[in-house]
């Protein structure tokens, strides 16, 4: 188990799993978490600001991009649940998944059998359009699916 799909490299190979095979056998490693659903019942809209996502842990260049904005003082619709007897209260009903999907292409590979270091490969995965577990969680809050509470509770 890792926290991101990137990490499960090193992991990979401190399992005695040379790097070569790693990078020559793996084509794909994805990570997931389960983040709970907005009731629709009882779904709320609520406007914030994007300065406010910062809170959740989102970056400013996360914010601006996935709900694109111009500053980060703009406004932002959101959702939440305000509870109802559907949702027992809770605002939540049901579970979906925010995942991130790391492709092992021949870039990526080069730097596996370099060494370089997981952050490295995820910045170059992000330049080839990787998104990460938070910045999918991001994209389900915008499109009301669940909260900025809840991607922050199951991402850290």
């Amino acid at each position: 188990h890792t926290n991101d799909s990137v990490s499960a490299i090193p992991r990979l190979i401190d399992m005695k799993i040379k790097d070569y095979m790693v990078a020559s056998g793996v084509s794909a490693i994805t990570a997931q978490r389960l983040v709970r659903k907005i009731c629709p019942f009882c779904k709320e809209e609520k406007m914030i600001t994007g300065k406010d996502l910062l809170g959740f842990g989102f970056d400013e260049e996360q914010v601006k991009k996935f709900t694109k904005i111009e500053s980060i003082e703009d406004q932002i619709k959101i959702y939440y649940g305000k509870g109802c007897e559907h949702c027992k209260g809770t605002g939540y009903l049901g579970r979906t998944v925010i995942a991130e999907l790391l492709k092992i292409d021949h870039e990526i590979a080069d730097l596996i059998v370099k060494g370089s270091t997981p952050l490295s490969i995820m910045e170059k995965a992000k330049q080839k359009g990787m998104w990460t577990l938070k910045e999918d969680g991001l994209i389900k809050v915008i499109k009301g699916i669940t909260t900025p509470e809840e991607v922050k509770r199951v991402t850290g």
